[in-house]
């Protein structure tokens, strides 16, 4: 007789799945079956190499339970951390075949331990995990989820969590390895936190470094058609300029983006005038010049459509790149 987790699997293939609390503008929920590029990804917890972006759906607020120990009983409270605010769901279908759950578990362990979390509960085998997960898994958010982001059981677990400017920030990343491979992954963060700006640190910046080769910074301001950084831009110089001061053999690129609205000419002169803008401020903040180039590209490399109002403001950032040591 098929057991639930094979039946379960012969209806969906096993795939990614991201819950985010308060970390990013809220929108209107979407679902989509490939993602071209990597703009809704975290900076910090980047996608398994290989994964694609099956569905995408956002919520203004939504619950999200945490497991703080294995799941027996998916009714247990005792089991999980509950935490209310905003919300996005990602489902990655599906997965490389050739890496095991411990493979997947030791990648994103690494990941948020270079963003600054603390890893508060793992487990390494379905029966360590908890018979309970798969139940508990239906009842983790209030979403309507992809069906490929729902499964049974986990073969391998973790909770992690970090200290915000106010309340904490939680991740649970729960793998399967039957199959084709899922990875359940919830970020949540305690409090009310409509259309915050993601936690930035120089923790934060470095993972993203790591993983991609660049980061967008958020958190840096500027006004409409201006090249002034504004005051309200603090916290993302102080989390660059620590970034290079714990890394002082890093030097980065400072590259500036724009919408596509206006003139490719002003838009390109005007991204220039922000990233040497950027640039200066951290010189300011004593990073030497020499670590810094200043680069501005407008509106040629969009991470959305500049055809929405939220595609044009993400289309708006700065983004640091790692250069080599021998580049001019």
């Amino acid at each position: 007789m098929p057991t639930g987790r094979s039946v379960l699997n012969k209806l969906a293939s096993a795939a990614i799945c991201a819950v985010v609390i308060g970390l990013v503008p809220i929108a209107q929920a979407e679902e989509f079956k490939r993602d071209p590029g990597r703009s809704y990804d975290l900076s910090w917890l980047p996608r398994i190499p290989g994964a694609e972006l099956s569905s995408r759906e956002q919520l203004d607020y939504g619950l999200a339970r945490i497991p703080l120990k294995p799941v027996q009983n998916y009714k247990d409270s005792s089991s999980y951390a509950e935490v209310e605010g905003p919300m996005s769901l990602h489902c990655y279908h599906p997965l490389p075949q050739q890496l095991s759950p411990l493979h997947m578990l030791k990648s994103y362990r690494q990941s948020l331990e270079k963003a600054g979390y603390s890893i508060v509960y793992e487990c390494k085998s379905e029966k360590d995990c908890g018979k309970g997960y798969g139940l508990f898994l239906t009842s983790i958010t209030n979403t309507h989820a992809d069906f490929n982001c729902r499964n049974t059981s986990m073969d391998a677990a973790l909770t992690a969590k970090r200290k915000l400017r106010s309340g904490q920030q939680w991740v649970h990343i729960g793998i399967d390895g039957y199959k084709d491979k899922a990875v359940w992954q919830i970020v949540a963060q305690d409090g009310d936190a409509v259309n915050v700006v993601p936690e930035i640190s120089p923790g934060t910046l470095s993972a993203g470094l790591a993983s991609a080769g660049s980061v967008v910074v958020p958190g840096i301001y500027f006004d409409s058609d201006k090249a002034v950084v504004k005051a309200e831009s603090k916290a993302a110089l102080e989390a660059m300029a620590g970034l290079l001061r714990q890394q002082p053999g890093l030097s980065i690129y400072v590259v500036g983006h724009t919408d596509d609205s206006g003139s490719l000419e002003h838009n390109l002169l005007l991204s220039q005038q922000r990233a040497e803008a950027v640039k200066a401020a951290l010189v300011r903040y004593g990073i030497s010049a020499r670590r810094l180039e200043a680069r501005g590209v407008g509106p040629l490399a969009p991470e959305a459509t500049n055809t929405t109002d939220e595609g044009r403001t993400r289309n708006r950032r700065v983004v640091i790149a790692a250069r080599l040591a021998n580049s001019p």
